[in-house]
């Protein structure tokens, strides 16, 4: 029987929509089945396409009857032929496999189904053409947060973060439509070293008298990219200072590289003959805790000498990147270089942080906030191209200075799963604490992102000060309880998947159960750029302004092209010209927007910027053109409902495409918010998309000759023109008519 639980398993997923003809009928066919004596009921399936039965739906007869020949089983399909509503019953044998699986098919009555359809037809008409149709009263009352995005204000954001933003866009967008009320967060990293080192830089740039000639974040990009080699070039610097090196603290010359890498290589000599001669310890030692020990040190060594590869490997780059970043910036470039000179940029650093943190120095703590505030100006303009707002912008430091974080460090500090070092903490999870979090909040191990043992977590320095994991745990609580929110998203990378899942028993033992249950980390996989590569530290990326602009003019290039060839003139009016902008803005949202959420979050994305801008290979744009055809349609020929007769379509297979494909709607909707996937929604979308192209090109619309064929025709036009402009809105990109 394994094979036929197996079989009618695999069946059963095939099920796309249940229709009340099927729950009829299966019903009259259990009702006979009682009455027969019979003790199994069955559970009555469409037939998948790929079985190539016979009939509209079939069930597994093995359960039933196990035991008995075929000619029973015959026997049995003969008499439930003759339940009204049944117009055939036929039996198929599939003989793959240890046991055979006895289907049983069966063929639905023509005026059953004709009756059936052509009231689903209307009545799902009728509602994807309503106002309520792309929204759901589930979580009406409630409310959520989506933090997403939190780009440092260091760089412009780019195409690799702008999945983060896509993605928590849209999933917001999605809850929404769900009914909850939505707040979108996004953090400001403000402090920290890649900051600190920036603000030094845009300090010197300002006192020089130099400003941006170009967009603030694209400009400070630069910045700091050269800040982060002059800091990390005295950082080794000052490490080998035993050697010989050039005079210049900031500057790593060609015989600095010599002199280090000879350095490195004599000393990983050294490891290999230490590893050579412990190895041959271990060859003479008979107790194997000797032995052990002996590898533990083996193991060391190896650790030391892979870091020492790793270092050779970084003088060499920022020595590369040295003169590509003068070559490529050179009046930033030589400004600071000229600017940081013999300064201990690394101390200086460290200054700086430690003013701004604590909040003591006021003129440090107004130049780190003009500086990311400038950053935050230049983001919201990208973001307002991407049709992405915000409610709010939280500063880290805020979150420090609040004090909630050292609140929390003494609280947990206190309890019996804190190993208190000196001044250090360190948070343990235990068993006993893990079986009582599982068991409060009414988890099992599949709902847990991680697997095995939680590693423990470093609270505090060993000066007693809190590290950044408490920052974050009292940020999660400031965005529950500053919204009163029942749930809130970090929209993070796959990588944090751990760190995020550290929080939650944090929370559990600090008292906020609730919130323990209803922190979720949205995750997501990185953005790999077919045939470049990106990289902050070195100002190389495709900014998120320039994929736009590239966008926009390709899509007006394919629109001039398009005119050319039907004949048709360019805009001339100001009027045309803003209708241009429309449409192009809508092409490019589509075209940019799209690709970042067509595939599943928990996936790779392989993004090659010629196909993505390619008007005909890229599906956002496929779908306006599909919105479009039914915008056209619609103005040709005029819709009146009073003439439309749907029965003339229940048996038309791309209308009961569209139509049952319309009525998986806001189970998808509902499906890709609860598995935090948008993807689910693109592909229904594209789908549907598919469906009406198909049933444009297999059936007269227009030249239809029989009225009441024609306008019930147009009812589907109209039901898949508004489904199609209400679904694309949720993913933040607008239809037009015209494209």
């Amino acid at each position: 029987m394994d094979s036929t639980k197996e079989n009618y398993n695999k069946l059963h997923k095939s099920n796309i929509h249940p229709t009340n003809v099927q729950e009829s009928i299966e019903q009259a066919i259990n009702d006979y089945l009682r009455n027969k004596g019979y003790n199994q009921s069955i559970k009555l399936l469409p037939i998948a396409e790929h079985l190539n039965y016979e009939g509209d739906f079939c069930f597994i007869a093995n359960p039933i009857i196990p035991r008995d020949t075929l000619k029973k089983v015959e026997t049995l399909a003969t008499d439930i032929s003759q339940i009204r509503s049944i117009e055939k019953v036929s039996v198929e044998v599939n003989k793959r496999g240890k046991q055979p699986i006895v289907y049983i098919n069966i063929t639905v009555a023509a005026e059953l189904k004709m009756e059936y359809f052509t009231k689903l037809i209307k009545k799902t008409c009728k509602h994807a053409t309503s106002e309520e149709f792309g929204t759901l009263e589930d979580n009406k009352g409630k409310t959520a947060v989506v933090e997403h995005t939190s780009a440092n204000p260091i760089s412009p954001i780019h195409v690799g973060n702008l999945r983060n933003t896509i993605q928590g866009d849209t999933f917001a967008r999605m809850l929404e439509s769900t009914g909850y009320t939505v707040y979108r967060h996004y953090l400001i990293n403000d402090g920290g070293l890649q900051i600190g080192f920036t603000v030094i830089g845009y300090k010197m740039l300002m006192d020089k008298g130099l400003r941006p000639a170009i967009k603030f974040d694209h400009w400070l990009g630069q910045v700091y990219a050269i800040m982060n080699l002059l800091y990390n070039s005295q950082k080794i610097k000052k490490k080998f200072s035993h050697l010989k090196l050039s005079n210049n603290i900031s500057k790593i010359t060609v015989s600095d590289v010599k002199s280090i890498s000879e350095f490195i290589e004599k000393e990983i000599r050294t490891l290999d003959r230490s590893v050579e001669e412990i190895q041959h310890e271990i060859s003479k030692i008979i107790k194997k805790k000797e032995k052990a020990h002996k590898r533990r040190d083996i193991a060391q060594e190896k650790r030391i000498r892979t870091k020492l590869y790793e270092e050779e490997k970084d003088i060499e780059k920022y020595y590369r990147t040295d003169s590509d970043l003068a070559e490529r910036f050179p009046k930033v470039y030589n400004l600071l270089y000229e600017s940081v000179g013999e300064i201990d940029l690394i101390q200086m650093t460290s200054d700086f942080l430690l003013s701004y943190e604590t909040g003591d120095d006021k003129e440090i703590v107004k130049l780190f906030r003009e500086m990311a505030n400038w950053a935050l100006e230049s983001f919201r303009w990208t973001l307002r191209r991407y049709k992405v707002r915000f409610d709010s912008f939280d500063f880290e430091t805020d979150v420090s200075w609040s004090n909630r974080a050292d609140e929390f460090l003494i609280q947990l500090s206190k309890t019996e799963d804190c190993k208190i070092e000196g001044k250090a903490a360190r948070f343990r999870y235990s068993s006993h604490l893990m079986k009582a979090f599982m068991k409060d909040l009414g988890l099992s191990k599949s709902d847990l992102k991680i697997r095995g043992s939680v590693p423990d977590l470093q609270l505090s320095r060993a000066n007693g000060t809190a590290l950044y994991v408490m920052k974050d745990l009292a940020y999660s609580v400031q965005k529950f309880e500053t919204r009163n929110a029942d749930v809130v998203y970090n929209v993070v990378g796959e990588e944090q998947t751990l760190a995020q899942f550290q929080l939650l028993p944090l929370l559990y033992k600090l008292g906020y159960q609730k919130y323990a249950k209803n922190l979720h980390h949205y995750g997501y996989e990185i953005v790999n750029l077919v045939g470049r590569t990106m990289s902050g530290r070195l100002a190389r990326y495709v900014t998120a302004d320039q994929f736009f602009d590239e966008t926009f003019v390709r899509a007006r290039m394919a629109k001039r092209a398009s005119e050319e060839e039907r004949g048709e003139t360019p805009p001339q009016s100001d009027e045309e010209f803003k209708e241009e902008e429309s449409i192009l803005t809508a092409v490019t949202l589509a075209t940019t927007r799209f690709p970042l959420i067509e595939t599943s979050p928990s996936k790779r994305i392989q993004l090659d910027l010629d196909r993505e801008l390619d008007m005909k290979r890229n599906s956002g744009p496929f779908i306006l053109y599909a919105h479009a055809r039914t915008i056209g349609i619609l103005l040709k020929v005029p819709y009146e409902e009073k003439y439309a007769d749907y029965s003339t379509l229940w048996n038309n297979p791309e209308v009961n495409s569209i139509i049952m494909h319309l009525q998986e709607f806001e189970d998808v909707l509902r499906r890709g918010v609860s598995e935090m996937d948008p993807s689910k929604l693109t592909d229904w979308i594209f789908k549907l998309a598919q469906y009406f192209m198909k049933f444009y090109e297999k059936n007269q619309i227009m030249r239809e000759q029989n009225v009441a064929v024609k306008h019930a025709k147009l009812s589907v036009v109209r039901a898949v023109k508004n489904a199609l402009m209400k679904s694309m809105s949720i993913l933040g990109i607008p239809v037009t008519e015209r494209i």
